[in-house]
């Protein structure tokens, strides 16, 4: 059975995103010990700690994929295999096509790196795709009025 398992099932950038999102499920857990009193339902608490968890799973994980359709790019040069990477729609903020964004740019960093994975399944998400942005700016909307209703709710 292990053979037929892929090689890099459980390779570094696998486990390391495993491992935060057990610490934002953490996190969570801690910060629902630390501000609701002892005396709150079970239920309330579990539905405290999966919004706040996939609140924090929206901006960190979610949020890195905009951050890198934003601001990591390259400058391809003649040795760039330009053909390998996603393309980046024209004049995407103003750089008609001299610049190629998204994750497929940021190099080490490990959220790029996650995003890479990512994008072995769905090749949309290596570089900007104009509905994948959308998609997770209509979840930033949405994480935004929660929050929002979640400060109206504690005032």
């Amino acid at each position: 059975m292990a053979a037929d398992l892929p090689p890099d099932l459980f390779d570094k950038t696998t486990i390391v995103s495993l491992l935060a999102t057990v610490a934002i499920v953490l996190v969570a857990y801690l910060t629902s010990k630390s501000v609701l009193p002892a005396s709150t339902t079970s239920t309330l608490r579990f539905l405290f700690i999966w919004h706040l968890a996939d609140a924090l799973c929206h901006f960190i994980l979610e949020g890195s994929f905009l951050y890198h359709c934003f601001f990591s790019y390259i400058t391809p040069d003649a040795e760039t295999d330009v053909a390998n990477l996603f393309p980046t729609p024209f004049n995407f903020l103003g750089w008609e096509n001299q610049r190629i964004y998204g994750p497929q740019s940021g190099g080490d960093n490990p959220y790029a790196q996650l995003w890479m994975v990512y994008a072995r399944a769905d090749k949309r998400w290596a570089g900007v795709d104009l509905v994948c942005r959308d998609l997770l700016n209509g979840h930033a909307d949405q994480l935004r009025n929660m929050l929002t209703g979640a400060f109206f709710f504690c005032v």
